[in-house]
């Protein structure tokens, strides 16, 4: 099951938590990705065979997954397929979706792991894709320019 925000959450907000968006604790998307870290730590690594079974494949997984926990402060690296980018890479003290510093660097990161080309992974609308898209986006574009990926 992919990590989701509470339905309707920014919508059952009382107008003072509205106001005070941005500040600190008082944040309303502080408190979502507490939420969201809270599924994620209910999550074992058995919820890993929800990706396919290929070596080349699970070693992009495995490294971007634990790129991901390490500079965005997830509990864990227990990410599926499904889970939304918007939340992987959440800013909690921004107002909606914003890459935080620690998001570029830990993209930078991955790019510079499996060498790829440019800012490729800029090109991405993180805010509207699958973690499963990044993924293939890294294993596709390493391919393409001759990484170090296994497999190819």
């Amino acid at each position: 099951m992919s990590l989701k925000y509470p339905p309707l959450y920014w919508e059952t907000r009382p107008s003072d938590e509205k106001f005070f968006i941005g500040l600190g604790s008082w944040c309303p998307y502080r408190r979502l990705k507490t939420i969201c870290a809270k599924q994620l730590e209910t999550r074992k690594s058995e919820a890993l065979n929800e990706w396919p079974d290929l070596s080349h494949l699970r070693e992009v997984v495995s490294y971007t997954s634990r790129q991901i926990k390490e500079w965005l402060e997830w509990p864990n690296d227990y990410f599926v397929p499904d889970d939304p980018c918007e939340i992987l890479f959440c800013d909690p003290t921004a107002y909606g979706f914003a890459m935080t510093e620690h998001a570029e660097e830990c993209l930078e990161a991955i790019q510079k792991h499996f060498s790829l080309p440019g800012r490729i992974l800029d090109q991405l609308d993180l805010e509207r894709i699958r973690y499963e898209v990044l993924i293939n986006m890294i294993v596709s574009s390493g391919s393409e320019h001759g990484s170090s990926i296994n497999g190819y």
